[in-house]
């Protein structure tokens, strides 16, 4: 199954100008390919962890470690080699096809430390909820954009585009904020983990829909920026998480 799917994944991505969907009429906000390059590289994590990529003596953690780093790195391949195929090759293509490989590691990592206490849990809910209202209701008015512009010319001219730094530094801390939260509850971190991804995942496309009708300015390259916040904040999630499940297990299995 691991071989088809990998072959059949390959296959579609080097298509020379294969468009599953039209091309929007105005600003891409939401684009359906890169819910797909998410599905996709999610389920090619699921096979190798399932076919045992590490060997068949690896621990589970060490299988899910091997199995992600594989997929993100032909995920990079993948994208570079479309260039000969006469494909676009985007930064976002990749980092959509990154976040689904990330999402089953996470998922799929086995739990190396005990639940945190339920004080500290409502804790990071409220910090979250606190800081999401916050960046919500700043996102809408249109003197906001002046605001920042007048702030950031204290520092630098020109403009040079600095609020996209503000996006991914603001997903990157919500995402770690929701997820420290367990919004699905202590004893189910794995739907955490998918609820988080996909509240964060969505919400950038959302905030821009919503900016549009508030007359503040829609641009994809905002969108683009919240979602590698997302990316480097689930990359540092990903890395603990995996280092504490080794250290917990180590790398084989031991023989009974």
């Amino acid at each position: 199954m691991l071989a088809v799917y990998w072959l059949a994944l390959a296959a579609g991505s080097h298509w020379p100008k294969l468009e599953l969907f039209p091309p929007p009429e105005h600003e891409p906000i939401f684009q359906l390919d890169k819910g797909m390059h998410v599905l996709a590289f999610a389920g090619l994590v699921w096979l190798l962890i399932r076919a045992r990529i590490a060997g068949p003596g690896a621990t589970r953690a060490w299988t899910v470690a091997v199995a992600g780093a594989v997929a993100i790195l032909y995920a990079g391949v993948d994208e570079l080699t479309q260039h000969w195929t006469q494909r676009d090759v985007t930064l976002s293509d990749f980092a959509a096809s990154a976040v689904g490989a990330l999402t089953v590691v996470l998922m799929a990592t086995p739990a190396a430390r005990q639940a945190p206490s339920l004080r500290r849990v409502r804790a990071m809910r409220l910090a979250f909820l606190v800081c999401a209202a916050v960046v919500f209701v700043l996102s809408l008015p249109p003197i906001v954009n002046d605001v920042i512009d007048w702030s950031v010319r204290l520092f630098t001219r020109p403009w040079l585009g600095m609020d996209k730094a503000g996006h991914f530094v603001i997903a990157a801390g919500l995402t770690w904020l929701l997820a420290s939260s367990f919004p699905a509850g202590v004893s189910r971190p794995s739907r955490g983990v998918l609820v988080t991804i996909l509240v964060m995942g969505l919400s950038a496309p959302m905030m821009e829909l919503a900016q549009a009708y508030s007359g503040r300015g829609v641009e994809a390259a905002d969108v683009l920026a919240h979602e590698l916040g997302l990316l480097a904040a689930m990359t540092v999630w990903a890395l603990i998480s995996t280092r504490r499940a080794l250290r917990r297990v180590g790398l084989t299995e031991r023989a009974e």
